[in-house]
């Protein structure tokens, strides 16, 4: 294919590879195929010898953008040209290099405080630094948000409000090929694996499938795993038997255990898990008619002004996790993790409660639990106390407001608040316990990269400050979620 892909060039043949390892930065080197032709070009065939063009690590790196850097070096004149026209890399170049120079001139310095900056200032910085006031899309002064945009703001505000502040399209990030062969699957494609395959054993009729005992795990798992295999994102060989091996017992524990908790048989979970899909959806996620157990309804629209937020508008979108319900009416939220059960997991049990609250699904005689399956043995199962309807309201209006104000991007992790919070401190000395929790984990270099950002660390942290009062922001965002789940 090389061969008759160089054979048929006319003009101009393109190579490409990539010459450092993204762990590292180690070197690394092309194919042997085209090292070899790199080898033979250059005994001859070649006026000049080869040479080759190297592009930098980051899309914001200076050398994409001599016009930086040409008025402080007039003497350096690069014969090599690379081309970025992505704007969003020039601003950050931009800041890259205002930041460099203002090292250089003022050494020492540090941080200056916003307050200092003059408005002039303030109104050039407000677009490329600091949300200033809308972080969301914002149409018609209705501003649009996902259940995901709630739960990761929730978990942590200064990672959700990064993301969004520069447009970091997670799905697409998370989709990039990889470079070497892998041995483990990726924690993405695992959890996507997994739950395709669980969402299309759902699918499947009673006659591709035993009532009792459920699907055949493994020859769903060889159909959804073989393309990823072929695109390089599942490993071969021994490492894929061992990686079998896990998820067809995770498969199988999440059958038995789910059957055993509800009581009920394979055939009865199909006709009562039920998946709800709010607004609008991507292309895709039904290739042919929508299963009769994946409910379509209306983007939900939350507005009211007589809660002192003004005329603030959400519409609601997403996907909810899988509910079963039997026919005393009693509705169990079940979240099937991969992993350890966490306590922030509760967090889309809480959500999906508060969208389906809204929507109209539960009657006043509902009855909710929720219920977090672990790939092991064991499982975890609390009561729900559904909250009312203008509870829930005012509590979303609440929250998206906190997500589009200035100091969304505070530090203030979920793990902290869950921890301090089983302490039942008063505000003074949860104030006190919190700065001392964060400085604990801020010392620790391993630590420090999941409080400040999941996308990469943040290298000056003081300018992403604490709340001067997480007592009160842990009452606002946090009490209906201890009301209704942790009570």
């Amino acid at each position: 294919m090389f061969l008759e892909t160089l054979i048929s060039t006319r003009k101009h043949l393109v190579l490409t590879y990539v010459s450092h390892s993204e762990m590292n930065d180690d070197k690394l080197n092309p194919s042997s195929i085209i090292q070899t032709l790199l080898d033979e070009l250059n005994r001859g065939y070649l006026k000049n010898k080869f040479k080759e063009t190297i592009h930098p690590l980051k899309s914001y790196s200076l050398s994409y953008f001599p016009e930086l850097t040409s008025f402080s070096d007039k003497s350096s004149k690069s014969t090599i040209k690379l081309p970025n026209y992505n704007f969003s890399s020039f601003s950050q170049a931009r800041s890259y290099q205002l930041r460099k120079l203002f090292d250089k001139d003022f050494p020492g310095c540090g941080r200056i405080s916003p307050a200092l900056f003059s408005p002039k200032i303030k109104k050039i910085f407000e677009t490329n630094l600091v949300p200033s006031k809308s972080m969301l899309n914002e149409s018609e002064n209705i501003l649009k948000v996902s259940i995901t945009n709630l739960r990761k703001f929730l978990e942590s505000p200064l990672q959700s409000s990064i993301s969004r502040l520069i447009y970091f399209n997670q799905e697409k990030e998370d989709t990039f090929n990889k470079i070497e062969e892998p041995f483990t699957l990726e924690r993405l494609n695992e959890w996507e694996l997994l739950r395709k395959i669980w969402d299309h054993a759902l699918r499947l009729q009673k006659n591709e499938i035993s009532l009792k005992e459920g699907p055949e795990w493994e020859s769903l798992y060889n159909k959804f795993t073989k393309r990823m295999e072929l695109e390089g994102k599942m490993p071969s060989s021994f490492f894929k038997n061992a990686m079998q091996e896990k998820h067809l017992k995770i498969l199988n524990n999440w059958t038995k255990q789910l059957t055993n908790i509800l009581n009920t048989d394979w055939s009865t979970l199909q006709k009562r898990m039920y998946k709800f899909h709010f607004g609008p959806i991507k292309e895709g996620v039904f290739n042919s008619d929508i299963p009769y157990n994946h409910i379509l309804r209306p983007t939900i629209s939350v507005g009211n002004s007589s809660f002192n937020l003004g005329d603030l508008s959400v519409d609601i979108k997403g996907s909810s996790e899988w509910w079963y319900s039997d026919k005393q009416n009693n509705w169990n939220a079940i979240y099937l993790n991969e992993k350890e059960n966490k306590e922030k997991t509760w967090l889309r049990h809480f959500l999906d409660i508060l969208v389906l609250q809204l929507s109209g699904v539960f009657s006043k005689k509902t009855k909710v639990s929720a219920l977090c399956i672990s790939p092991d043995e064991k499982f975890k199962l609390r009561n729900i106390n559904i909250p009312s309807r203008e509870e829930v309201k005012k509590y979303i209006l609440n929250l998206v407001h906190d997500m589009q104000h200035e100091n969304a991007t505070q530090i203030l992790p979920i793990e902290s608040i869950l921890t301090l919070s089983k302490e039942n401190l008063d505000e003074s000395n949860f104030n006190i316990r919190y700065y001392n929790w964060i400085d604990s984990k801020l010392s620790l270099n391993k630590e420090n990269l999941d409080i400040s950002s999941k996308f990469g660390p943040v290298n000056f942290l003081e300018d992403f400050s604490c709340p001067k009062n997480p007592y009160k922001i842990m009452k606002r965002r946090f009490d209906l979620f201890f009301k209704t789940i942790l009570s």
